[in-house]
């Protein structure tokens, strides 16, 4: 996978994301697909947290 790629799909310009990509990149990170969707998960929570905290300013 070439760097741009995984930047944009680090950054989530990527949303359609096949499945197979998926567990190809948490094999790579050497972990479980379900770590990995929990990770975005939680950061995805916390960036919206943020978001909303800067919009209550």
């Amino acid at each position: 996978m070439s760097r741009s790629h995984w930047s944009e799909i680090e950054h989530g310009h990527h949303p359609d994301l096949a499945v197979q990509t998926f567990w190809k990149m948490a094999y790579a990170l050497d972990m479980r697909p379900s770590e990995l969707m929990r990770l975005i998960e939680e950061e995805t929570e916390r960036r919206e947290q943020e978001q909303s905290g800067k919009k209550q300013e």
